[in-house]
Order: C-alpha cells, then sequence, then structure tokens
C-alpha cells in the first residue's frame, strides 16, 4: 500500500485522471469543432463565469447533491438498502473527493457543452421548443445505452436519461446557460460516486450507502436505472417549474 491507499484505490485514482484527461480532449475537440466550422467562439458554449453564472452554479450543484441525496434516504426509508458511517475513512474520503470532482467536472462540462451547449443550440434554430428538447434528449438518454447496459433494468436507464435530458434542456432554455445544468450535473455524479464507492471500487468513504439491485432502485452502477430515480426527476422538474415560473427574461432569443 501507498499512502494508505489500497489496489482498488489506486486504480479508481487513475481512472480518475484518466477520465479527466480525455474529457478535457473531447472538450477542447469540440471547441475547435465550432471553430473551424461556425466560427462559434467559447462563449458560444453559454458557458460564462461571471456573478451570475457562479449563481447559477452554485445553485445547480446544491440541487444534485440534495437531490441524490434524497434518492438515498428514501432507499433507506423504503428498507432497500442503508447507510453505512466510517469515520476512520476521513482521509481517505479527502483523497476521494478531490479524484472523483475532477473527473466528475470534466464529465459535466463535456457533456453539457455537446448536449445543451452544441447540440440543442443548433437544432433550436431549425425546430419549435418542445420538438428540439425532444430530439436532443432522445440523443442523450441513447448514447447512455452502454453506462446502463451492464443493468436488467438498463430499458428504465435509457428512458431516465431522457427524462433528465429534457429536464436539462429546460434548465438552459430557462437561464440562457449552461452554468445551472452543469453545476446539477456536476455534483449528481459526484454525490453518486462517493456514496458508491465501496460497490464500485472497493474503497470506502465515510458515508457508504449498500443496496440490492432491484426495480425501484436501480443498482450502485447505475441508480439511474430505477424508478425512484424517475421519481426524483419529476420532482426536480416541479422545482424548475416553480423557481422559473417568473424567469421569461432568462429565455434564449432563438427559441420559437
Amino acid at each position: 500500500m501507498i499512502f494508505g491507499i489500497n489496489e482498488g484505490g489506486k486504480i479508481m485514482y487513475a481512472d480518475a485522471v484518466s477520465t479527466a484527461i480525455a474529457n478535457l480532449i473531447i472538450f477542447l475537440l469540440i471547441v475547435l469543432f465550432r471553430k473551424e466550422f461556425h466560427n462559434e467562439k467559447l462563449d458560444s458554449f453559454l458557458i460564462h463565469v461571471d456573478r451570475t453564472g457562479k449563481k447559477l452554479f452554485l445553485e445547480g450543484a446544491a440541487v444534485g447533491i440534495v437531490f441524490f441525496m434524497l434518492y438515498a434516504l428514501i432507499v433507506v426509508l423504503s428498507g432497500k438498502g442503508k447507510l453505512v458511517f466510517n469515520m476512520n475513512n476521513s482521509l481517505i474520503t479527502l483523497k476521494m473527493l478531490f479524484f472523483k470532482a475532477i473527473a466528475c467536472m470534466t464529465i459535466a462540462l463535456v457533456e453539457e457543452a455537446l448536449f445543451r451547449g452544441y447540440i440543442l443550440q443548433r437544432v433550436l434554430k431549425k425546430f419549435p421548443k418542445w420538438i428540439s428538447i425532444l430530439i436532443t434528449a432522445a440523443i442523450f438518454g441513447l448514447l447512455h445505452f452502454s453506462s446502463y447496459s451492464s443493468s436488467y433494468y438498463f430499458w428504465i436507464g435509457i428512458i431516465n436519461a431522457i427524462f433528465i435530458g429534457i429536464m436539462l434542456s429546460l434548465i438552459v432554455i430557462k437561464t440562457n446557460s449552461l452554468m445551472l445544468a452543469m453545476g446539477y450535473h456536476f455534483t449528481w455524479n459526484l454525490t453518486q460516486n462517493m456514496l458508491f464507492s465501496k460497490s464500485r471500487h472497493n474503497v470506502g468513504a465515510i458515508l457508504n450507502l449498500k443496496m440490492k439491485d432491484s426495480l425501484w432502485t436501480g443498482n450502485a452502477f447505475t441508480p439511474e436505472s430505477g424508478i425512484l430515480v424517475t421519481f426524483i426527476i419529476v420532482i426536480i422538474y416541479f422545482y424548475i417549474i416553480v423557481r422559473f415560473k417568473n424567469s421569461n427574461k432568462y429565455c434564449c432569443d432563438y427559441v420559437n
């Protein structure tokens, strides 16, 4: 062991670094593509780090954490799993959080830049709003097939990915920004990875969620393949509707 990290930990950290590097390269390629074929600069992705952008990102990050923790709470209350605390894993948790945060941030950056920052914007120029949202969400969901294929209930995962794509597209249209969607995407994935670290990498964090695979919960690798995530998405959808019901000033200029 090196610095108290077992073999699973070293593999996990190496995977996180390689994931981050790969996603940064993909993002750079998307930027170059837009520059070459559309003469669009980086701000075309609706990424901005001004005061409004930071506020939206933090709001999205809070939403991602709160609603995935709600998922975990419902799993426990429904008797489908249990939360295990181990304060002895505090140091390993900090290391894990650092590496996983880098990986999850780059995943959120690439997926939001590609699907909502590029594809959605291009489709909105040719089709009405809801058709554009459905097209973008369908592409997003179907391209997640390999991610959910390990689950017996993978088809629920695909449906939920489409629902998530619809939700994130609505957020981008309502805010005319990628920042809230990116913050949500980042912390939803990060919270999920931290809670299921023991099941995925045999490296436990301070707090771990243990559960059995089921139609209700999905599994530790793809909780999105469970009906419970569908329920969570519906709640987030209503949050968006209420949160932005008077926010017409945010709507994108190109939306029909």
